[in-house]
């Protein structure tokens, strides 16, 4: 199989017809400017051939890549994380939320604040 660096194209897009066509060319007989046209215009067309497989084999590549990267283990775990982190955080959002409701509740029944937090403290700790 050939490498994408064997099967670039040629950049042609600088060239001008004065530099794809002999110095003497306007000297040369009629016969001889027809074929070195012809010759340059096969050329030309070999090469954009040649360019247009490239592209095309080179989509079709990146397409197929592009599809087994998705279809990995290592892509579905991943987007399985992101997913799960998307749903951590919100849920981290409705717990603060909850939490700094139940706090000020707490604190209108007459709880105190810092022995509150030092229950709180205590048993997260001893979860752990």
């Amino acid at each position: 199989m050939k490498t994408v660096e064997q099967t670039q194209p040629v950049e042609l897009s600088t060239l001008t017809v004065e530099e794809i066509l002999p110095n003497n060319f306007d000297k040369l007989s009629a016969r001889k400017q027809k074929e070195i046209i012809f010759n340059t215009v096969m050329d030309t067309y070999k090469l954009l051939a040649n360019t247009l497989t490239f592209k095309h084999k080179g989509e079709a590549a990146k397409k197929k890549l592009q599809w087994e990267l998705k279809s990995s283990e290592t892509a579905q775990k991943l987007t399985q994380l992101k997913k799960q982190l998307k749903e951590t955080s919100y849920q981290e959002v409705a717990l603060m939320e909850r939490y700094n409701g139940m706090k000020k509740l707490a604190a209108a029944l007459g709880f105190d604040e810092k022995r509150l937090e030092k229950l709180l403290s205590q048993n997260v700790e001893s979860e752990d």
